[in-house]
């Protein structure tokens, strides 16, 4: 009864509010991910990814469930068993179904809910019972399996957070501003897993806050943010709080929000440094506003500073810092308000000031920064325009 509750919520969001939002999938800048479909879940997730852009590093899965990796490797986050910087993808495991990226470490699921993790692990961010410290930089390059039943997760800045196949939602690595919701306080953090809350469809963690939509469609945040309600400045919130209802979607960025409603319209608040809220200004947002004249949204991811979001045709629309090159050539000055970039397209993924797209015959795309090689091109140089990565990503 459970499962068909939570798949007919699901199911009536997305005929009621887009019918073609099973076809879109989406990431923010540390990634999200969700169980695969011969994986016995309980609960019906908004989405699930094949890509992850994190700060300086890449992931991608094949249509065969092959795992490749590229970019920045200091603390093993590739995977790959070395500590090499890559420019171009490489391959490191199989029958992988999802992954997310975090800052310094990186996580996976496998088809058979297994949840694997490597990288970096100074904040416990791995929940394999220990935290090395910023005084020991340990690599962990080799995956290793940490859960079972897992049907989706998030890597955060130095933190993960993932949803078990009974709803349940579960947190490790720091708490400096409060990402375990512990309600304890900040600085609060744990190298295992502790429990966070019940009836979780979705979730996404960003640096200082994370975001977890229920059940019943109701959207709450916790950590160094604001947007709740009766909030009027920076504040954290140490225990999940309620923001707002009928969301099918959320992205969490640096220090901004964003959430997609079942009517296809998109709502932005937090920090607008670089106008990347879309509201044609730089004023910062202490509430959900909701992003004027843009509609039928079906997809989003919050970068740094900058956003892309899907429309129901396939185009793709992006405004916010341009520093990178995240947003791609035709947007050399920042656009305060969703601007037109490409048509085809039914993923994106924003990174830290760069962005991966994938189109709709299943090749993947990315522009932007490129420092570490995080666009996997074989170089280290910044692309104002798309360039090709890889072909037969696996979609949905």
């Amino acid at each position: 009864m459970k499962k068909m509750h939570k798949t007919l919520w699901l199911v009536t969001m997305l005929v009621v509010g887009m019918a073609v939002f099973s076809a879109f999938y989406v990431s923010n800048a540390f990634g999200f991910a969700a169980a695969g479909d011969d994986f016995d879940h309980t609960a019906t997730t908004v989405a699930r990814h094949t890509v992850a852009a994190g700060i300086s590093h890449s992931m991608a899965i094949t249509s065969d469930g092959t795992l490749w990796t590229w970019g920045s490797n200091y603390f093993g986050q590739l995977g790959d068993g070395t500590t090499e910087d890559r420019l171009s993808p490489v391959p490191i495991m199989e029958d992988v179904f999802a992954v997310s990226a975090g800052r310094y470490h990186s996580v996976a699921i496998k088809n058979d809910g297994t949840l694997w993790v490597w990288g970096g692990n100074m904040q416990g961010q791995l929940g394999n019972g220990y935290a090395t410290g910023w005084d020991d930089m340990t690599a962990h390059p080799t995956p290793i399996k940490l859960l079972d039943d897992i049907i989706a997760v998030s890597a955060g800045y130095a933190y993960t957070l993932a949803i078990k196949a009974d709803g349940s939602l579960w947190g490790w690595g720091t708490g400096f501003a409060g990402q375990l919701a512990s309600g304890r306080g900040v600085d609060v953090g744990s190298p295992v897993p502790i429990h966070i809350m019940d009836d979780v469809v979705h979730v996404t963690a960003a640096r200082f806050h994370a975001l977890a939509i229920r059940t019943d469609g109701s959207l709450w945040a916790w950590g160094r943010t604001f947007g709740h309600p009766t909030t009027t400045q920076w504040s954290h919130l140490l225990t999940p709080t309620w923001i707002m209802d009928n969301v099918i979607d959320a992205s969490a960025g640096f220090a901004f929000t964003t959430a997609i409603t079942a009517d296809g319209t998109l709502w932005t608040w937090g920090d607008n440094v670089s106008g990347q809220l879309g509201h044609g200004n730089h004023r910062n947002q202490l509430r959900p506003r909701r992003v004027r004249d843009f509609g039928d949204a079906v997809a989003l991811s919050a970068g740094h500073n900058h956003t892309l979001a899907i429309r129901a045709d396939g185009s793709l629309w992006g405004w916010g810092s341009t520093v990178a090159g995240g947003l791609g050539e035709s947007l050399l000055s920042t656009p305060l308000r969703p601007a037109h970039i490409m048509d085809d397209v039914v993923g994106v993924f924003a990174g830290e000031g760069n962005t991966l797209i994938i189109k709709a015959d299943g090749s993947l795309w990315g522009l932007g920064g490129n420092w570490a090689g995080q666009l996997g091109d074989g170089t280290t140089q910044t692309h104002r325009t798309p360039i090709h990565i890889l072909d037969d990503i696996l979609i949905p």
